[in-house]
């Protein structure tokens, strides 16, 4: 009697799991009722911005920028400023309005089947929140 390590089962169901679960995602149906959602990650000059422009042009992506007007204009209130003037002080109340704010873009709804942003939500905590 032959038995496989049990080790080298695991990986195969773990696998099979994986490719299933890709199999869902590409799915005709799934695309149909949502779209594919990237988000455009890296630091700050890096040419993020540019590339959300580029792809402006597309029909089928809807390409969403940082909203830095709203975040500069909050009840007449420049917390972009604010922030960069007293960044013990103005901090978590940006964060917190950028989390927000991104939140209401990305969760907005869309007819395109591409949707691409500027930064992701775990962005702002993983890389900004100290």
């Amino acid at each position: 009697m032959i038995r496989a390590p049990v080790h080298s089962l695991r990986s195969f169901y773990k696998q099979a799991l994986t490719y299933r679960a890709m199999a869902d995602l590409l799915n005709k149906e799934t695309f149909a009722s949502r779209p594919l959602r990237v988000s455009i990650e890296g630091n700050v000059g890096c040419g993020k911005s540019t590339l959300i422009k580029y792809f402006k042009n597309f029909d089928e992506i809807d390409a969403k920028s940082e909203p830095l007007d709203e975040w500069r204009n909050v009840q007449g209130h420049n917390l972009l400023h604010l922030l960069y003037a007293d960044q013990k002080r103005w901090n978590f109340t940006f964060q917190l309005y950028v989390q927000l704010s991104r939140l209401n873009l990305q969760t907005t709804q869309s007819d395109k089947k591409i949707q691409l942003f500027e930064r992701s939500l775990q962005n702002s905590r993983h890389c900004f929140v100290v």
